[in-house]
């Protein structure tokens, strides 16, 4: 299910999460986002690519200095590799706590 709200937070993981499909593209596997108060790893939102790069950090970096410049709340990332199911499992669990 797909829920659209317009806070400043959702309007600002939404502008991320689109900058990261047109700046990364099938490198791109997930993006989760947490409430902008909860975080993982010092993170609300964690990015799953396919293989975690210089470029893919670059892209990374931009993405979020522009979003956060525009926005008044603070995208944090943490970025990992598809295969790392420990991390993905800890922040879906976050998640889920959140949403109740």
């Amino acid at each position: 299910m797909y829920v659209f709200t317009s806070s400043d937070w959702d309007l600002a993981l939404h502008e991320f999460t689109d900058l990261l499909v047109k700046l990364l593209g099938k490198d791109l596997v997930m993006v989760v986002g947490l409430d902008e108060s909860a975080s993982v790893r010092d993170s609300n939102v964690l990015v799953v690519v396919d293989k975690v790069t210089e470029g893919v950090r670059r892209e990374l970096i931009r993405a979020e200095l522009e979003v956060n410049d525009k926005h008044d709340c603070t995208i944090s990332y943490y970025v990992v590799g598809e295969g790392e199911g420990d991390v993905i499992r800890e922040f879906e669990r976050v998640g889920e706590k959140i949403r109740g």
